[in-house]
């Protein structure tokens, strides 16, 4: 058996989250954007019955509903399009 520091027990491979924030933080961004990331990407995975990103394409990224979805085709989220019926009465 090889020596491991744990025991003989082999160590797990990094979580997904954990993934991202290392990945984040070597690119030196704040730790307020490895949060979200790590939050959206958890919503992410929910959506799509728990399967691993990994394991996904392109299909399953546009089928995922983002606020950013509407931007990206062209158009506006519905929050953005109540914001400018209210102007300036802020309704």
């Amino acid at each position: 058996m090889p020596n491991r520091p744990n025991g003989g027990v082999p160590s797990a491979a990094p979580r997904l989250p954990d993934r991202l924030r290392n990945a984040i933080s070597v690119r030196h961004y704040s730790p307020r954007t490895a949060e979200a990331n790590v939050f959206w990407t958890r919503k992410f995975v929910v959506f799509h019955g728990r399967r691993h990103p990994d394991t996904m394409g392109a299909a399953e990224v546009k089928a995922f509903p983002s606020p950013l979805n509407a931007v990206f085709d062209g158009g506006t989220s519905n929050a953005t399009s109540r914001a400018d019926v209210a102007g300036p009465l802020g309704g």
